[in-house]
Parts: structure tokens; C-alpha cells; sequence
């Protein structure tokens, strides 16, 4: 077999000659081979862009694409090895070979596995072949994939890479001899990675070139030679995004402003090079070009320190990663260090948001200060290898959110265009922090707190903030999802504690409390301490569930909650190995014998889906409610063998033991946004790029099921308390959400809480929705944000950790026990509260409370707190003058009049604390009346009554605040009130509004609060300026008069403000 002839110190691959495209191929670089086994073995490789899942050798590559990286997929049928083989002819002994390659993932063969597939590197000294002599596993050198979650599928290598890089010492190779190195694909059970090699390096260490020597009797005087033309970094750098000198050599001389070499003890973990830049004084006046340069020396040997001054000769290239390109000189001929300890080049202030995220490539390799204020948003592969997504605060940012990017759909209505502009507007804030290293699980990860390693007790969350982030700007290793630059750290990054840990629940009140929780796949190992089943997820052994399992106790006594719905349990039954049975055992076993019970749905599992929904509860404060069913849905979109598949969902109503109060919780886990293997972009499922994800419309249409079965009272009780739980997989502006909130069910959380975080973006996944009858007995909800803000290294896992961090990462707290925030409502549950979302009860008539004649009516059961905030007179509450009179929200100029007057005139009336106009003082009495009078003699009020009579002007009222005319019994009273003087126009509409019962009381607390929402939204946006005219009012009008049963959703507001005139 011909190997590769070493003549020199440096060999590199980057397989680009691998065919890519055409029929299967035996074509390979000279010295490179592959080996094949099993019964599909043959003697060619396949050419893949990670779509084909078949066993076989691959050409790995995009579509006709000449950047190629070489790899196997390996299955039961086809087995394959890859490697080269090498021969010593440099002149010297090799006693070591430094070597480095981009390891690529093309293809993701599962997310359900128990270890992670790998490529394992080897060399042999006396080797032959690839399958003959002696081999030495070097595992620093194996290539573990980055993704083994998520879409199943094709992925973009180039996109999906992992540069490896290490030293194989002590060898002792003679001139002459060979040495061979080989990847074998260790293979996961059922995983089938599809990994390839890319950009291999290859430099031979250690060796003296032997050289002739002078005979003694030649003169020969030493030639000097000539200085070298120093070439300006500018110019290499040029006004691209690559450089205009690529393979020319040339010479530098700059000032060392980051050292990344590979010394001391961290010999093939760093960048294997340092960054230098030209000295103030010999920069150009060109702002498009750079004055910065990575020097790949590859362990030349020229130890460098940051203050050097150094003269460097090499060649340019680009190094290339993912989406990014570096420009570099490689293969380095000589450094010379000119002199030490001299001054830094003045930092370049780069301010962000960026007005283009390009913009970065004037200052690639440069140290650079960013004065802003930078928010953690996400720190996925921290612990993987040591990098943070950081956000500046801009446009994007919502109301009560902090510089954390947000999820477009959590916010905005879903929009193809929306969607892609905001994408474009989130990447101009967004820049990445890594640290200077290339190792994989780095040990320690230097990213924690305040300059401090990550480690239980100081972690970092997200929302942790950083101001005057300093650093050389590098560019590689990029991705969409990231960005293609980040900042290589020159000292230990002061990130602050800014999004404190809350060790305690947060207080939302309420006799009971209720929650629902996803447990990440809590699988319990079949009871048996079995983790190697087919449907395994979660732990992978017994050692990772225990860990698992005290975390989740843990979280769980921390909610302290009566009813928790659970998500992702195992869905192994009911029995005593079952793993819901499992956590109740620990969590009695902490709390006491009998203190929880889950409830037993009476069948074998729930649906046929690994995972499940499931509730458990105290047994001291509820229990399921007698003459009830446990009820669960198995139709529609939630049939088990839908190919769209949701978990069933679980319906349980449940008594309050020391009131009898019963309310029915509902649990849910809808079908997730990843593709599934769906590639039919016509199929209604698929992606539409609308920031809604694929599976969208199986999602909305479960909504809509789960709402229209929840109406039929299937647990068998007539009690229309329904609180829905769980894990939607929509966020909030979502057509599954805003379904369920058009049947009727309002969303309990803010819309700024979030509970997940994917690409560093946040967001809600996991909610508690209400019907109206039980919205007015909610206390109080909240997240609790133990989970999403908190990295995955401080998680159960002991895979991709060192030994040393298996214990040093490890505790049992809550923190980091899943990925999902947990959600809690408080109650305060009673029969006698009125339905402030369904219809009925308003057809009667009560005389008002005033005019003073009249006396409160206590026939009306008690409203609470929201309806009293909303239907009561003072300068908290001035929509209650615009509604009824002009049937829309008050616009902000006039509010804050009529406010000012209100509180210079220190009126605050409430019907609910029996006010009537008699008791007010009598200065105050007349400061009211003076201020209704004035509101009802304005412009626009005059236009809207004009010169009509008072039937219409009390129909008018009753419209704009009930939607309905006035029954007979009230047309008439007023009618007889304003004859007779008791009221006056002026008075009559408040009188109206405040006298209000039943499902009135409902419909016109939502307008109230749908014309605050609409104000909020109105002047976050900036767009207060459109509220004004005659135009406006009538577009704000028939958005109020649209509002009934429900508060209107931000969807449906933003739909009016952009309906808005531009002024």
C-alpha cells in the first residue's frame, strides 16, 4: 500500500478531492484508505449530505459542493474504518506528531440514546494496513458529535463541527520507517452519527534535520540575510471578508494582544496560536480594514507573551469553521520576538446592537471593548465547551423582559416577514463569549460568576450581565443560530449576578396551591435498575437517576404544591416498579409516609407514547372528587396512533378537603416544534417559517379538541372551574394559545415569564390557563425559575463531564433538575364568585348604588379584587369615563387630564366599600360632579350624543359598556331618573357602569382591562402618537366593542394598532 511521504515537517488534508457527486466512488488521497466489513460491505464510498441513514463510507458534503470531509455511518450491516498511513523521510526521528482536524456531524441518527456515537482515534507504529499490528488509543483525539438531540435528520457539518487538536509524545520514529493512524466509528446503540474528518494537520515533532556539514578546509564566511519586507496586517486583511493574499507569504510585525499558544499544561487544548495587531501608530485611515491577525504557529516553538512585539513569517490562509473564516497565517517559518512589555494598541469600542452584523470583519482579530451593558441569553454549550451567547439590549426588547432575547411569537403574532426581520434585528445583539480554548468539557469551565469557575454554588444564569467586555474579536466556529464571531477572553470576565437564584418559591397566595412541572423523562430504569431498554430515556445508568431523582424531590417539595401535573414521566404504568410510584416512594420517604398519592387513570399506561402526563397530589388538602371519572382524550389529535402524536391528556377534578370546593385541572404535553422527519413542505405541518415551528397545525387543531371535550364536562362534574396545565410546546401568541384563549380561557402568567430557552431565545412553554368562573379565585402565578436560567453542566448527568466534575458539578438542589420552569397557582376556590369570562346573569336589572337615593345592593354576591380594581372611580381608573361614553379605550393625552383632576380633587369612589355620592365630603362631592360634567361636555361627546334623545343616550351607554341595549326595566327607570332630575346625562353613564351585575360586571371589566392592555402595548411600542383623531377613535372603538367574554389578547391588539392612521 503507498503511503504519504513525509519530506517535510508539515502534512494537511482537507479531502476536497473526494468525489461529490455521481455514482459511489473508490477515489481517495494518495496514502488514505478505508476498510469496510459486515454484509453490505463494499469497495466505494457513498457521497452524502447527511440525508442517507444507510451504512456505508462517506464523501460527506452540501449538494455538489467541493468541500468534502471523509466518514463512515456505521449499522448492523456495514462496519467501516478510515486512515492513512505515513513514511519518515524528513531526515529525522520523530518523537512526536502533533495533530488536529475539524470533526463534523452530517447526520443526527437519533435522539433517543443512552451514550453518544463517536469516532475513536488510533496509531500504530507497526502497522501494515488498517487492520494489522498494534494499536494505541489516543482519546483525546476522538471525535464526540455536538448534537445528540433534537431533529433526527440531515445536518450541516461545516455548521455542526468540533475542532480536535492534541500531541501524541514519547514516540521514536527513524528516517525510514512508517506509522499509521485509523478512526473507527464506535457506534451507539441505534444512534448511527453520520461524522466525518475535515482540514486534517499533520506536523512531525522533535526531529533534527541532519544536514551536510562543511568540509574544515572550505572558507566559508556566514551569509547575512536580508531583512525581510514587513507586509501591514491592513493589507493582508484587505476590505473583505477574506483576505486578498491567501497563500502568499509574508511578514508581520505587531504587538502580541492575545496568547493562545499551546504551553505549560495546555498542550492541544488552546488555539495553537496568538493574535497580534499593529501598533497605533502604523494603522491605516481605512475603517473597512482590519488591524488585527491570528498567528496559527501550530507549536512552533517561540514562546510568546501579550506586550511582545514580534516578527512573524508566513503563509495567509483562511481558516475556515462552520459559517465562518478566519483570516491567519499558517505555516510558520520564523518568530522573532523583537521586544517585550511594551503597550497594548488602544481597544476598539464596538458598541451593539450592531447595524450590521458584518460590520465585525473590520475588526477580526483585534482587541476590542464592548462599553455596553451584555446579558447571558444563553449558555447551552457551556460546559461543552465553555462558550456563552451574550445580548445587548434593542429594539426587540418587550415590556418587563431584560437584554435577553425573546422568542418572536412570545410577543408578535406569528409572520413570515415578522419573523425574518426580527431574526435579522436579534443577530445585530447577539455576539459570543468563549474561552480561548479547544478542548471539549473543559475542566475547569472558566465561565462562572464573577470571575470565578462555574461550580453548583456559583453558577451563571441567564439574564447575569457583563459591562466593558474586553477580549480579541476571533471568527470562527460560527453557526446561524450564533453568529459567526465571538470574542476570545484576554482575563477572567466579571459576570454579575444580576438574575439572582430565587431559593425559595415565589408567593402567589391562596389556600392551594396547584403547579405543573415537566421531570425531563424521569425513567426510573423499569424498577429493576434496567437503563439499556429500547425506550430509555433520561438517566443512563443507576448512578445518573439517583442523582436525578434528588434533584427532582427536591424541586418538588420546594413547590410545595397540592396538585402537581407532571410531564415527561415514564410511561410504564401504575404499579410498585412504575417510576410515578417511584417518586412518590422519595418524596414520602422526605415528607412523611401518606403525604402524596398520584391519581391511577385506571389503565395500563396513558397513550403509547414513552413519555406521559400524570398528577400527583397531597393527601392531607384535596382528593380526587367523589362522583367523579378520572377522564382522559384519546380522539381527534390526541389518538395514541396519530403520526402527529401528542401524550394523552389527563382530567381530574379535585376536592378541597377543609372547604368541599372542587375544580378540575387538566394536564397536557402537546407535540414539539422539531420536524420529526417531516419533509412534505407542502404538508400544513411543516414549517412555514411564520416563527410558529413545524406542527403548528396539529397543535392548534389539540387546542381546539382539548377545548371543545373540556365543554363537555368529561370528568362528570358540572362545575365549570377548569384550569388547563402544562407543556403546549406554543408560546404565547401562538395559534394553540390564542384557541384556547378564544374558548374562553385566559392566560394566568405574564406575558413577559418565560420557562424555556432554545437558541437563546426565551420564552413560555408551560402554562396554567383559566376559564373565567375560577380566573376571580386565582391568588396569584408566577414561574419559578430554577431551571431554564441555570446552565445544563450543573445537570444529573455524569456524560461529558470529567471525573473530577461528576462530583465537583454535582448537588442535589432543585437547580438544573430539567430544562422547563415549573409554574404554580395559588386558590382560593368558592362557589359564590362571579364568572368574569363566560356569558349569562346579565339580562336582570338593580337599580345603581347612586345616584343617592338608592342603597347598595347586597343581593349580588362578592367580586374580587380584579373586578373592584377595574370598576371603581378614581385616578387609578379613568377608562371607567371613557368606555361607557365614547365606547373606546382612553387615548394617553386625556387620560392624564382627567387623572390630574381626579387626584387634585382627591376622589376615589368604589361601589364595592358601599361609597354613594351622599357620604363624599362636600368639597369632594362637588369636585366629582364638576369633573363628570366636564367629560360629558367635551367635543366628542357632543358628537357621539349630539342632539338624540334619552333612550338612545342610555341605549348608547348600555352598548359601549355591556354590548347589548338596555333591558325594559332599566330603559325605563333611567329614563324616569333623568326626567325627573335625578341623574343627569353627565352622571348617568358612570352610574351606569358601576351599578353593573352579573356577566355585565364581566364583560365590562374586560374592556377595562383590554383598553389598559392596549394603552401598555401603545406606548411600549412608541406608536402613542397614532391615537389621535377622529380616524383613530372609531378603529379603537370597534376594537373595544369586539371585546365580551375574554380580555383581548396581544395578537388581537396588534392587529388594531397597526390599523392605526400614521401620523
Amino acid at each position: 500500500m503507498s503511503t504519504i511521504n513525509l519530506t517535510g515537517l508539515n502534512y494537511d488534508q482537507n479531502f476536497d478531492t473526494l468525489a461529490n457527486s455521481g455514482e459511489p466512488s473508490n477515489v481517495l488521497p494518495l496514502g488514505w484508505f478505508f476498510l469496510e466489513t459486515g454484509n453490505n460491505a463494499n469497495e466505494t464510498y457513498g457521497i452524502s449530505d447527511g440525508s442517507s441513514n444507510s451504512g456505508n463510507t462517506y464523501s460527506y458534503g452540501s449538494t455538489d459542493s467541493t468541500d468534502r470531509a471523509f466518514g463512515t455511518l456505521l449499522s448492523g450491516s456495514l462496519n467501516s474504518m478510515i486512515g492513512a498511513g505515513f513514511t519518515n523521510n524528513s531526515g529525522s526521528t520523530v518523537t512526536g506528531l502533533d495533530i488536529s482536524y475539524q470533526g463534523e456531524q452530517w447526520r443526527l441518527g437519533t435522539s433517543d440514546r443512552t451514550t453518544p456515537d463517536r469516532l475513536d482515534f488510533q496509531y500504530s507504529l507497526d502497522a501494515t494496513s488498517l487492520n494489522s499490528g498494534t494499536w494505541v488509543d489516543v482519546d483525546s483525539l476522538d471525535f464526540t458529535p455536538p448534537i445528540t438531540t433534537g431533529d433526527v435528520g440531515a445536518k450541516n457539518g461545516n455548521e455542526n463541527a468540533v475542532e480536535i487538536a492534541n500531541t501524541i509524545s514519547e514516540l521514536e520514529i527513524e528516517d525510514g520507517e512508517t506509522f499509521w493512524i485509523r478512526w473507527t466509528d464506535f457506534n451507539a446503540s441505534g444512534a448511527d452519527d453520520g461524522l466525518g474528518i475535515d482540514d486534517f494537520s499533520l506536523t512531525l515533532l522533535d526531529g533534527e534535520v541532519i544536514v551536510d556539514e562543511p568540509g574544515e578546509d572550505e572558507d566559508t564566511e556566514p551569509e547575512i540575510p536580508p531583512e525581510p519586507e514587513i507586509t501591514k496586517i491592513h493589507t493582508i486583511q484587505g476590505e473583505g471578508m477574506a483576505s486578498p493574499l491567501v497563500d502568499e507569504i509574508v511578514t508581520i510585525e505587531a504587538i502580541v494582544v492575545g496568547d493562545f499558544q499551546s504551553f505549560d499544561d495546555n498542550t492541544g487544548s488552546n488555539l495553537r496560536g496568538f493574535y497580534v495587531q499593529e501598533e497605533d501608530s502604523d494603522i491605516d485611515d481605512n475603517s473597512l480594514t482590519s488591524e488585527g491577525l491570528f498567528i496559527f504557529d501550530d507549536n512552533f516553538g517561540v514562546d510568546v507573551n501579550v506586550g511582545d512585539l514580534v516578527r512573524v513569517t508566513g503563509t495567509v490562509a483562511e481558516f475556515t469553521s462552520g459559517s465562518s473564516s478566519l483570516t491567519q497565517l499558517r505555516s510558520v517559518s520564523d518568530v522573532t520576538v523583537v521586544s517585550e512589555n511594551n503597550a497594548l494598541p488602544t481597544p476598539v469600542e464596538v458598541s451593539f446592537p450592531l447595524n450590521n452584523p458584518n460590520d465585525l470583519e473590520a475588526f477580526e482579530g483585534m482587541l476590542i471593548t464592548i462599553p455596553n451593558t451584555l446579558s447571558v441569553t444563553e449558555h447551552f454549550q457551556l460546559g461543552r465547551f465553555g462558550q456563552v451567547v451574550l445580548s445587548s439590549d434593542g429594539d426587540t426588547n418587550q415590556p418587563d423582559t431584560d437584554g435577553r432575547l425573546d422568542q418572536f411569537t412570545q410577543f408578535n403574532a406569528p409572520s413570515v416577514d415578522g419573523f425574518s426581520a426580527y431574526q435579522e434585528e436579534l443577530a445585530k445583539r447577539r455576539i459570543v463569549v468563549d474561552d480561548g480554548l479547544t478542548v471539549q468539557n473543559p475542566d475547569p469551565i472558566i465561565n462562572g460568576r464573577e470571575e470565578m469557575p462555574l461550580s453548583p454554588t456559583n453558577t451563571l444564569r441567564g439574564g447575569d450581565t457583563v459591562m466593558g467586555l474586553t477580549g480579541i474579536l476571533d471568527d470562527r466556529f460560527g453557526a446561524s443560530n450564533i453568529g459567526n464571531y465571538r470574542i476570545q477572553p484576554t482575563a477572567p470576565i466579571d459576570f454579575q449576578a444580576t438574575n439572582s437564584r430565587p431559593t425559595e418559591v415565589p408567593d402567589v397566595g391562596g389556600r392551594l396551591k396547584v403547579a405543573s412541572f415537566n421531570v425531563l423523562n424521569y425513567f426510573n430504569g423499569d424498577g429493576a435498575g434496567d437503563f439499556s431498554g429500547s425506550e430509555q430515556r433520561g438517566a443512563d445508568n443507576p448512578e445518573e437517576f439517583e442523582r436525578q431523582r434528588d434533584k427532582i424531590i427536591s424541586a418538588i417539595v420546594g413547590l410545595d404544591a397540592d396538585v402537581v401535573g407532571l410531564v415527561e414521566i415514564e410511561n410504564d404504568g401504575y404499579g410498585n416498579d412504575s417510576a410515578i410510584q417511584d417518586l412518590i416512594d422519595g418524596l414520602n420517604a422526605v415528607e412523611g409516609e401518606g403525604t402524596y398519592a398520584f391519581v391511577d387513570p385506571g389503565t395500563p399506561t396513558l397513550g403509547l407514547d414513552a413519555i406521559a402526563v400524570g398528577f400527583i397530589y397531597k393527601t392531607n388538602s384535596v382528593k380526587v372528587a367523589d362522583e367523579s371519572s378520572v377522564a382522559i382524550l384519546e380522539t381527534g389529535a390526541f389518538d395514541p396512533v396519530n403520526v402527529a402524536r401528542h401524550r394523552v391528556p389527563l382530567a381530574v377534578t379535585f376536592e378541597e378537603l377543609a372547604t368541599g370546593e372542587q375544580f378540575t385541572a387538566v394536564n397536557n404535553h402537546f407535540k414539539s416544534k422539531g420536524s420529526s422527519g417531516l419533509s412534505d413542505e407542502n404538508d400544513p405541518n411543516f414549517d412555514q417559517g411564520d416563527g410558529q415551528g413545524f406542527w403548528n397545525d396539529t397543535r392548534t387543531q389539540a387546542s381546539q379538541d382539548l377545548a371543545n371535550w373540556l365543554a363537555t364536562n368529561p370528568t362528570g362534574i358540572n362545575d365549570s372551574d377548569v384550569v388547563i396545565l402544562g407543556d403546549l410546546n406554543a408560546y404565547a401568541q401562538e395559534d394553540p394559545i390564542t384557541t384556547l384563549e378564544n374558548a374562553g380561557y385566559q392566560n394566568l402568567v405574564p406575558q413577559s415569564s418565560y420557562s424555556f430557552v432554545f437558541d437563546g431565545q426565551w420564552g413560555t412553554l408551560d402554562y396554567a390557563l383559566a376559564t373565567g368562573s375560577i380566573r376571580n379565585q386565582v391568588t396569584g402565578a408566577t414561574k419559578w425559575h430554577i431551571n431554564a436560567d441555570e446552565p445544563n453542566a450543573l445537570d444529573y448527568n455524569t456524560n461529558f463531564k470529567s471525573e473530577n466534575q461528576v462530583i465537583s458539578l454535582y448537588d442535589d438542589s432543585p437547580f438544573r433538575s430539567s430544562d422547563h420552569d415549573p409554574v404554580i397557582v395559588g386558590l382560593n376556590l368558592s362557589s359564590s364568585v362571579p364568572d368574569t369570562g363566560s356569558s349569562g346573569g346579565g339580562s336582570g336589572f338593580t337599580p345603581p348604588i347612586i345616584p343617592p337615593v338608592q342603597t347598595p345592593d347586597t343581593s349580588t354576591p362578592p367580586r374580587n379584587s380584579l373586578i373592584e380594581r377595574v370598576l371603581t372611580f378614581s385616578e387609578n381608573n379613568v377608562q371607567i369615563l371613557y368606555i361607557p361614553l365614547t365606547g373606546r379605550p382612553g387615548d394617553p393625552t386625556g387620560l392624564g387630564f382627567w387623572k390630574n383632576a381626579i387626584t387634585e380633587n382627591n376622589i376615589s369612589y368604589s361601589p364595592f366599600n358601599g361609597d354613594t355620592l351622599a357620604n363624599f365630603p362636600e368639597e369632594q362631592r362637588i369636585g366629582y360632579q364638576n369633573i363628570i360634567n366636564d367629560f360629558a361636555a367635551s367635543s366628542e361627546i357632543v358628537r357621539l350624543f349630539g342632539q338624540n334623545d334619552s333612550l338612545f343616550a342610555i341605549n348608547l351607554v348600555y352598548s359601549n359598556a355591556f354590548n347589548r341595549p338596555a333591558e325594559e326595566e332599566g330603559l325605563n327607570y333611567w329614563n324616569n331618573a333623568l326626567e325627573i332630575g335625578d341623574v343627569t346625562l353627565a352622571n348617568l353613564a358612570l352610574e351606569i357602569s358601576l351599578g353593573a351585575i352579573g356577566s355585565d360586571v364581566s364583560i365590562l371589566s374586560n374592556k377595562v382591562v383590554s383598553a389598559e392592555l392596549f394603552l401598555e402595548r401603545l406606548q411600549s411600542l412608541g406608536m402613542s402618537s397614532r391615537y389621535v383623531g377622529e380616524e383613530a377613535e372609531v378603529i379603537a372603538s370597534e376594537f373595544l366593542s369586539s371585546v365580551g367574554n375574554t380580555i383581548a389578547t396581544q395578537s388581537e391588539i396588534d392587529n388594531v394598532i397597526n390599523r392605526l392612521p400614521v401620523m
